[in-house]
C-alpha cells in the first residue's frame, strides 16, 4: 500500500513540475497582454471605471443624445504645454471619442494647435472644430471649471461647454450677439473690450437692423445698448415675436452718460414708449432718474459711479463683495411692476442705502441733494423669465464699457449673463459636477490594479512552487 502511494506521489510530482511551469508562463503572458491591451481599451474605447463621487468622467444623457445624432465629423484638440496636461479633461475627451465614431481626438503639440487656430502660445484648454477647421470654438481652461474665491477649481463645467460646442458645430451655427441698430444705440466699435470678450468666447457679433434681419431665437442674443429713439411699430412687432418664440435679450437702458474726457454729463429724457412697453411685459420699468452716491467712501471716481450689491441669483453666485464687486455708473432706478403676467421677475443689483436719486424730467442743474430727492437703496439691475424667454435689464452702459470691463467683477458678471442668455447651452440639462471626492483618473486605477495583480499573483505562485519542491524533497 505504501509503495503504491509513493509511486503515485512521484508520478504526480513529475507531472506537477511542468504543469506549474506552464501555469507560471501562462500567467506572465496574460499579465503582459493585459498590460498592452488595457491602455488600448482605455485610450481608444474609454474602457474604464468612474470611481469619482460626482461621476466627473461619465457623460450625461444629454451629451450621449447629442453624440448619437451627430451628422458631421467633430475634432477635439486638447491644448496644454508639455508636462501640464489636464488629466480630467483628457479622460473626458476620450469618453467623447469613444461614444461616437464621428468624434475624433487629436493630441497635437500646443504650438501646432495654436498655429492651426490662431491661438496665443500660452493658450490652455480645448479646441472643438469641424473637419476642415472652418468652424471651431476654443474653450479656455478657466471656462472648464468653476473656482472658489481663491481661484481653486471646485466644480467641473467642461461637459456642458464641450457638448454645447459640438452641438453648435453640428448645427452649423454658433451663438450670435445681435446688436440692435437704428436708434442711436451705443456702437460696438466704441466698446472694444466688450467686442474682445465676445470674440474670446467665440460669439458671432453682428449689427442688427430689424428692417433687413430677423433674429433667430435658437442662436441669437439680442443686445439693446442705450437706445435714444424709439422703435417703429413694425420693429416693435418683430421684437415681440422674437420674445414669444423664446428669444433672449440684454437691455442696457441709459438716461444719462458721462464723458470723462470732457467732464460733461449728458441727459436723455425723451420718452421711448415701445421699448418701455416691451420691458413692462416682463414686469420692469426704468425710471427717469439718476442715482447719486452720498457716501464719499463708497463712490468710485465720481458721485454717480459706485460699487453695487449683487443679490442672490444664479448670475451672481460667484461674486464676492470687495474683491469681485460690480462697479456701475450713471444708473437709474428700476421698478418691478405688480402685474407681470407669466413673467418671473428677480432683483439682480442694488445700490448702497446711502444713495439718493434725482429726477430728470426737468433736466439736471447739479448733483447736490435736495428735499425732493428720494433716498435709500435703489434697484439698478433685474432679470425676468417667461417660458424659454429671458430678459436681463441693467441701467447704463458702464458694464460693457472699456473702463467698466477693467473691473474683474464686471467681467465675471457679464460672462455669466452671456452664459445665462445662451439659447443653445440652455437646451441642454448638463449639471456642473463637484470635484469634491474626485478619484484618480480611471486609467490610473485600472493600471494600478494590474500592477497589484502582478505584484501579488507572481510571488504567490512562486511561493506555492517553492513549498511544493520542499515538500517533495522532504518526502523523497
Amino acid at each position: 500500500m505504501n509503495d503504491a502511494r509513493n509511486s503515485l506521489r512521484r508520478l504526480l510530482g513529475r507531472r506537477l513540475r511542468p504543469i506549474s511551469s506552464i501555469v507560471l508562463l501562462a500567467l506572465l503572458v496574460l499579465i503582459l497582454l493585459l498590460n498592452l491591451g488595457l491602455p488600448m481599451l482605455e485610450d481608444q474605447l474609454a474602457f474604464s471605471a468612474d470611481l469619482s463621487a460626482g461621476k466627473i468622467y461619465t457623460l450625461s444623457e444629454d451629451s450621449l443624445g447629442v453624440l448619437a445624432e451627430l451628422e458631421h465629423e467633430i475634432y477635439l484638440y486638447p491644448v496644454y504645454s508639455p508636462g501640464n496636461g489636464d488629466v480630467i479633461l483628457l479622460q473626458l475627451l476620450r469618453k467623447y471619442a469613444a461614444k461616437s465614431s464621428k468624434v475624433h481626438l487629436r493630441e497635437l503639440s500646443a504650438d501646432a494647435v495654436a498655429r492651426e487656430f490662431s491661438l496665443s502660445r500660452d493658450a490652455a484648454g480645448v479646441v472643438v472644430a469641424s473637419e476642415d477647421g472652418s468652424m471651431f470654438r476654443f474653450i479656455r481652461d478657466d471656462e472648464l471649471y468653476r473656482t472658489d474665491t481663491n481661484l481653486n477649481p471646485v466644480a467641473l463645467k467642461a461637459e456642458a461647454k464641450i457638448t454645447s460646442a459640438i452641438l453648435s458645430i453640428d448645427r452649423g451655427a454658433f451663438l450670435q450677439i445681435c446688436a440692435l441698430t437704428g436708434h442711436n444705440e451705443a456702437k460696438l466699435a466704441d466698446l472694444s473690450s466688450f467686442s474682445a470678450l465676445l470674440e474670446a468666447k467665440n460669439f458671432g457679433v453682428l449689427t442688427c437692423d430689424l428692417s433687413s434681419y430677423t433674429p433667430n431665437p435658437l442662436t441669437d442674443i439680442l443686445l439693446i445698448a442705450a437706445p435714444k429713439t424709439d422703435l417703429t411699430e413694425s420693429e416693435y412687432i418683430a421684437l415681440r415675436e422674437f420674445l414669444s418664440l423664446g428669444g433672449r435679450m440684454l437691455f442696457l437702458m441709459e438716461n444719462a452718460s458721462f464723458n470723462p474726457d470732457q467732464g460733461v454729463m449728458q441727459i436723455y429724457i425723451d420718452p421711448l414708449p415701445r421699448f418701455e412697453s416691451l420691458l413692462a411685459q416682463y414686469g420692469m420699468l426704468v425710471n427717469k432718474t439718476l442715482v447719486v452716491g452720498a457716501d464719499p467712501a463708497k463712490i468710485n471716481l465720481r458721485a454717480t459711479s459706485m460699487s453695487v450689491q449683487a443679490l442672490p441669483h444664479v448670475l451672481t453666485n460667484q461674486l464676492e463683495t470687495g474683491r469681485q464687486s460690480v462697479v456701475l455708473g450713471e444708473m437709474s432706478s428700476i421698478e418691478l411692476l405688480p402685474d407681470a403676467g407669466n413673467a418671473k421677475v428677480s432683483e439682480l443689483l442694488r445700490t448702497d442705502t446711502s444713495c439718493y436719486e434725482k429726477k430728470l424730467a426737468s433736466g439736471l442743474s447739479n448733483l447736490r441733494r435736495s428735499e425732493q430727492d428720494r433716498a435709500g437703496s435703489f434697484l439698478v439691475g433685474a432679470v425676468s423669465e417667461s417660458g424659454q424667454s429671458r430678459v436681463v435689464l441693467l441701467t447704463g452702459t458702464s458694464l460693457v464699457s472699456n473702463r467698466g470691463l477693467a473691473v474683474s467683477g464686471n467681467r465675471i458678471l457679464l460672462g455669466h449673463i452671456l452664459e445665462y442668455l445662451s439659447p443653445m447651452e440652455n437646451d441642454l440639462s448638463i449639471p456642473v459636477k463637484s470635484l469634491s471626492g474626485a478619484a484618480p483618473a480611471p486609467s490610473s486605477f485600472l493600471r494600478s490594479m494590474l500592477v497589484l495583480l502582478a505584484m501579488a499573483a507572481i510571488p504567490a505562485l512562486l511561493l506555492y512552487l517553492g513549498v511544493q519542491i520542499c515538500y517533495k524533497k522532504k518526502h523523497s
